[in-house]
């Protein structure tokens, strides 16, 4: 019964707080459509080296 009251108090505050955090309208960057690069490369690099690499900005992201 406790878990069941403390659920119900989350989700009406989720329901409350997330139209109001949603109402914030996206302002793009630029005017141009489309996506940012012509081509994405993928390749392998090992999970030690990742951090290296973004920082020197040999890779931007780093997915598992």
């Amino acid at each position: 019964m406790r878990h069941a009251l403390t659920l119900i108090i989350i989700m009406l505050l989720i329901a409350t707080i997330a139209p109001v955090m949603a109402e914030e309208k996206y302002i793009p960057p630029h005017d141009q459509p489309g996506p940012a690069v012509d081509r994405l490369i993928f390749k392998k690099v090992d999970q030690d080296l990742a951090p290296k690499l973004i920082e020197r900005g040999d890779i931007d992201i780093y997915l598992y």
